[in-house]
């Protein structure tokens, strides 16, 4: 029920306690581990051309494809806090 969450579901009407601040704050850290590296190259990769349900469908346009790979590479080194 807050806006301001990353899972922000403007249909819902209790406030249930899973309000995610953080994921949306560096989207490319696909592993989670706090920088875009390596590793989360290697994880889109395992996922490229993935046509649903993708964690690593960047830009959500539905699939895991080269515009996904070009955002990642964008944010490469980027360190991520929330």
């Amino acid at each position: 029920t807050d806006a301001t969450a990353c899972n922000y579901d403007a249909t819902a009407i209790i406030d249930d306690g899973t309000c995610d601040f953080d994921s949306c704050i560096c989207p490319e850290d696909l592993n989670g581990d706090g920088v875009v590296s390596v590793a989360d190259i290697l994880e889109l990769l395992g996922q490229f051309g993935c046509t649903s349900d993708c964690s690593a469908d960047l830009n959500d346009d539905g699939s895991t494809n080269v515009q996904d790979i070009l955002i990642l590479l964008a944010a490469f080194g980027t360190v991520c806090s929330g």
